[in-house]
C-alpha cells in the first residue's frame, strides 16, 4: 500500500510539473514578465540589425549587442522578419522574448529543422535555461507551439522509429527520470505522445527492483500496471531515441 500510494504522489507531481509546457506555460510566462517589468526598464533599438540594444536595470546600463547576426536568407520569410525583430510573436519581439538570454550569452542559437515531417521547416531556439522554444508557421502566422519551462520540463529533440520527436524530459531531480516524447502535425496539433518513466525513490539511480513504466498515450494512464516494464525494456527504449547531431540542423543566422 505505501509503494501504491509513494507512486501516485510521485505520478501526480510529475504532471504537475510537465502540464507548465502547454496550458499553464503561457500564465507563468506572464506573471514572470511582470516580475521583471516591475524591477527592470527595457528599451530596444528600431532597427535590429545594427548591432546593438540598450538594457537599463536599476542605476547601471549595459549594452546588448546581437553581434551584428542577421536571419539566413535560405529560411522562411516570416521566421527571417521574426528573427530580424520586424514582427512579434504573442505581442512580443525576437529580442523581448529572449531578452534574459541575450543580455547574459548573447544572441541565441536557431535552427531550422523539419519536426512535423511535413516539407516545411520549423524554427528552434535557444531558450537558455529549458531547452529548446519552437515555431512554426501556421495559417500564415509565426507560431509558439512548444518549449521548456522549468528543471523538470527540459526540452531537446529526438529521433527514433523513423520520427523527429519533441522531448521533454526531467533528469535533475532525484527518484525519478521522466521523458515525455511529443510529435505534431502541420497545424501544432499533437498527432503522438509516449512516456518512459523510472521511479526509484530513496535511492541515486534506478536498479532492477524500481518501476519502470513505458505508455502511449495521455499522461493519466501511464502509471497503471499494464504499463510496467523491465529495467532491459526501460534501458532498451531511452537507448531507441537518440539526440540530434547540430549538423542535422539548419542554421538560422547568416554565417
Amino acid at each position: 500500500m505505501k509503494k501504491i500510494v509513494v507512486l501516485a504522489l510521485t505520478g501526480l507531481m510529475i504532471m504537475s510539473s510537465m502540464g507548465c509546457a502547454s496550458d499553464n506555460k503561457e500564465k507563468e510566462a506572464d506573471i514572470e514578465f511582470e516580475s521583471i517589468e516591475a524591477n527592470t526598464q527595457i528599451s530596444f533599438d528600431d532597427d535590429f540589425t545594427d548591432g546593438s540594444t540598450e538594457f537599463a536595470t536599476g542605476s547601471s546600463t549595459e549594452e546588448l549587442t546581437n553581434e551584428g547576426k542577421k536571419a539566413s536568407k535560405e529560411g522562411n520569410e516570416l521566421f527571417q522578419q521574426f528573427l530580424n525583430d520586424e514582427l512579434t510573436v504573442n505581442g512580443s519581439k525576437f529580442t523581448e522574448i529572449f531578452a534574459e538570454g541575450i543580455d547574459f550569452d548573447g544572441i541565441p542559437r536557431a535552427y531550422y529543422i523539419d519536426l512535423d515531417e511535413d516539407g516545411e521547416d520549423e524554427l528552434l531556439v535557444d531558450g537558455f535555461y529549458y531547452g529548446w522554444e519552437i515555431y512554426d508557421i501556421i495559417d500564415g502566422e509565426v507560431k509558439h507551439i512548444d518549449g521548456g519551462c522549468g528543471t523538470a520540463d527540459n526540452v531537446s529533440i529526438k529521433k527514433g522509429n523513423g520520427h523527429y520527436y519533441v522531448a521533454h524530459t526531467d533528469f535533475m531531480h532525484s527518484g525519478r527520470k521522466f521523458m515525455e516524447l511529443v510529435r505534431f502535425d502541420e497545424k501544432g496539433e499533437v498527432i503522438e505522445t509516449i512516456y518512459i518513466i523510472a521511479i526509484y525513490e530513496g535511492q541515486d539511480d534506478y536498479d532492477e527492483n524500481s518501476t519502470f513504466y513505458y505508455y502511449e498515450g495521455d499522461i493519466e494512464n501511464a502509471y497503471d500496471d499494464a504499463n510496467l516494464i523491465t529495467m532491459k525494456q526501460y534501458d532498451d527504449y531511452m537507448d531507441s531515441y537518440v539526440s540530434l547531431e547540430e549538423s542535422e540542423y539548419k542554421s538560422a543566422w547568416e554565417e
